[in-house]
């Protein structure tokens, strides 16, 4: 998904798909929708590719007809002013100015002034692009909490003038990493400190600032700063299956793993599928294989009980879409029995509780 455009006041998005990015455009339009509520997204256009799998196609377009804020739309209009050979205006609006990677659809810039309102707005956008670029709700919160971090701490501590103080915040995702630089003409300083956080000497010692850096060095895999010819530059790296750092203490916190049993004749040509587990990009992955076995098997007509499901990503939620566009084109459907409300907020939040087939039976939360 390339962002051909965003609204530093409005935030209004438009973006447009590949043909070889297949199911992804599903997953990454269902992420988009579920951040579009927190960085105040009023509206979405979206351009879909010409070629592409009907049941792609069709997952897409229920999606997008069933949220009022997305649009689906021929083309995109965009700023045709050109910078420099090498980028492209995707928005910008006074001292702030979001730009895209001409030959790299994976690397967005950001260049503002150091304002807190320009900090606000450059968050917002790296929450944005950071979905747009294949990662997950979660984890793009992540990102937006980080950048909004570091670029205080800057602003507060480290530049005399903010409106005459240009910083530049690169984002480029390179495999499944994700690298956020920040570079700065401000005064020198570390930002990366003790790595270790003691709550209680904390608050003994009376402060109140700094808890910012900590949450970024807990989020981020790889934290760097070096100074250089004038230029602080802040690198933080982190990679799509790390979502949740920043809630561990010394300790890894396991997530469910994703099972599926079945499927399990049930006698009136339907099988049953128990999916158990967190369905997220992983889980999305297994299931993806699943519906290519049914497929080859010609089961077209499937119950998926979600009573153990624990958590459902974006990405679970575009592959669920797959799954049943592919039922519904062969003939066939897919039902969904015994959500738990968690599961079920999700589909509620992007509209698709009356898409997809809802048995009788609800699961309780645990």
């Amino acid at each position: 998904m390339k962002i051909e455009s965003i609204d530093p006041v409005t935030f209004a998005v438009s973006v447009s798909c590949k043909s070889d990015e297949g199911w992804q455009i599903p997953v990454r339009l269902a992420s988009l929708i579920m951040v579009a509520s927190d960085c105040d997204v009023p509206s979405i256009s979206c351009v879909l590719p010409d070629r592409m799998l009907r049941a792609v196609r069709n997952a897409s377009e229920q999606l997008i007809a069933r949220n009022a804020i997305v649009a689906l739309e021929s083309s995109v209009a965009r700023d045709s002013e050109w910078i420099e050979s090498r980028r492209y205006i995707v928005g910008r609006s006074g001292t702030f100015n979001c730009m895209g990677e001409v030959q790299n659809d994976n690397k967005y810039s950001l260049f503002l002034a150091g304002t807190e309102n320009n900090v606000d707005r450059a968050s917002r956008c790296a929450h944005i692009i950071a979905v747009a670029l294949g990662y997950t709700s979660d984890f793009a919160f992540e990102i937006r909490l980080s950048v909004y971090e570091l670029l205080m701490n800057v602003i507060q501590h480290g530049i005399e003038s903010a409106s005459q103080e240009w910083i530049q915040v690169d984002l480029e995702r390179e495999g499944d990493m994700l690298l956020v630089s920040i570079i700065d003409q401000g005064v020198a300083f570390d930002p990366l400190g003790d790595s270790k956080f003691d709550l209680q000497a904390y608050i003994e010692s009376r402060k109140t600032r700094g808890l910012g850096l900590i949450i970024t060095r807990r989020i981020a895999e790889h934290f760097t700063h070096r100074r250089e010819a004038g230029y602080n530059k802040t690198v933080i790296k982190k990679s799509m299956w790390s979502c949740g750092s920043a809630l561990r203490d010394g300790k890894e916190i396991s997530m469910a793993q994703f099972e599926i049993r079945g499927p399990v004749p049930l006698g009136n040509e339907s099988n049953m599928l128990t999916l158990s587990g967190d369905l997220d990009a992983k889980g999305a992955l297994l299931v993806e294989q699943m519906l290519a076995q049914l497929i080859e098997k010609k089961l077209f007509r499937v119950t998926l009980d979600f009573q153990k499901v624990s958590f459902i990503s974006s990405a679970g939620v575009g592959i669920l879409l797959g799954l049943v566009a592919s039922m519904r084109d062969a003939g066939g459907d897919a039902v969904f029995t015994k959500i738990p409300p968690k599961v079920s907020s999700v589909f509620r939040l992007l509209n698709l509780e009356d898409y997809f087939t809802i048995g009788d039976a609800v699961a309780v939360d645990s």
